[in-house]
């Protein structure tokens, strides 16, 4: 077991606050690892790597993660629905506030937090949220999105580095760490989230003046209400068309359905809800029975 595991775990004893689940990787299947992985708790590097040397902690409730020993030493992670970036901050904060005293973390007055990884240094905080663009991606591309609209932004699929958008999802991230306050990185993301969320209600208005968007909601549907074999791309982008007409008020169908299904057909989930390990044609297969039972008349 490492230092940073062994320093972490005597600090994790000694005063558990806010209140946390301590795993070595090793205790945890590849199942369960890649579960994390689609929960957003940790990277899908994390749940690769070899687990000699690393562990994770998990609040009971899923909002907060720290994964020790995967590009930096310690990651601290918070989640929060909706908009409340500020509000996953303060809880990062609070675990952070908590182990300060115990843990000396590197620090320099000149540059900040010194980490393992260099394009972390400084302030060492990231901020992200996941955004569903579907105007925005049919009608400019992704080009237009990183290039025009977020050039200093990083953007990423729903699995974050290294992934490709799926159903027109994206993953938005602040890119600088150094040399830029908290607050000002606080600033930046709450901008991007404003100017995407216009620009898409802009779009959304000139797409629905078609026709053409409302057939390829209806195939959509029609299609998921009779398949009996799903890919996760697939199923993903067809109910992604199902989460754009709902929004617009336009099916009797609910966000928060729509959100479920879209959890609940991610390859481990499936297996997770089965209880067992599925190969890829039976996930298929219960993908799409899935989709059809929630969907109903």
């Amino acid at each position: 077991m490492s230092e940073a595991i062994g320093v972490v775990e005597k600090v994790w004893q000694k005063n558990n606050f806010p209140y946390l689940l301590f795993f070595p990787l090793m205790m945890l299947s590849p199942l369960e690892k890649n579960l994390f992985a689609e929960l957003h708790l940790i990277s899908r590097e994390f749940a690769r790597a070899g687990t000699e040397g690393r562990a994770l902690l998990i609040s009971p409730d899923a909002s907060l993660s720290v994964m020790l020993n995967e590009e930096d030493h310690i990651r601290i992670s918070a989640l929060e629905k909706g908009k409340e970036l500020e509000r996953a901050m303060r809880r990062a904060y609070k675990l952070e506030g908590s182990w300060r005293e115990d843990i000396k973390f590197a620090h320099s007055p000149e540059t900040g937090f010194v980490t393992a990884s260099p394009s972390n240094s400084g302030t060492g905080l990231r901020l992200s949220f996941i955004a569903h663009l579907p105007a925005l991606n049919l009608r400019k591309g992704r080009d237009f999105i990183e290039k025009q609209l977020l050039p200093n932004m990083e953007i990423r699929g729903l699995l974050g580095e290294g992934s490709t958008p799926l159903g027109f999802f994206f993953q938005i991230s602040t890119r600088k760490t150094l040399g830029i306050s908290e607050l000002e990185s606080l600033e930046e993301i709450n901008s991007a989230m404003r100017i995407l969320e216009e620009r898409e209600m802009e779009e959304r208005d000139s797409l629905f003046k078609g026709d053409a968007i409302i057939e390829k909601i209806e195939d959509a549907y029609a299609h998921l209400r009779s398949t009996t074999s799903l890919s996760t791309y697939s199923a993903t982008q067809l109910l992604s068309l199902l989460r754009l007409a709902s929004a617009r008020g336009i099916i009797p169908i609910s966000l928060e359905k729509i959100d479920a299904l879209l959890f609940l057909i991610r390859p481990t989930t499936l297996q997770f809800l089965k209880g067992r390990k599925m190969k890829i044609e039976e996930r298929d297969k219960e993908r799409a029975r899935l989709i059809r039972e929630n969907l109903g008349s």
